[in-house]
């Protein structure tokens, strides 16, 4: 998280409200990929279907990404 965290310090120019949202965006994105290629993995040798690809993609958005990195940023002070 602490290149992600990086990255958003550049993007938002010292805006700590940009630097938040550029961070939990980027932090989603990057775990909505993570399961993504999980559930393509999977896929590969079970033949999942498309709600699957729905939970494996949005739950770790949510549950890793989004609150994971609320609280990723309350511990570094920054929320």
């Amino acid at each position: 998280m602490s290149v992600i965290l990086k990255f958003s310090r550049k993007m938002s120019n010292g805006n700590i409200k940009s630097l938040r949202g550029i961070f939990l965006a980027a932090n989603m994105l990057v775990t909505a990929l993570l399961g993504l290629a999980v559930w393509i993995v999977v896929d590969f040798f079970a033949d999942a279907s498309v709600v699957s690809l729905v939970c494996a993609v949005g739950y770790p958005a949510i549950f890793v990404g989004l609150i994971g990195g609320v609280l990723y940023l309350m511990n570094k002070d920054l929320w």
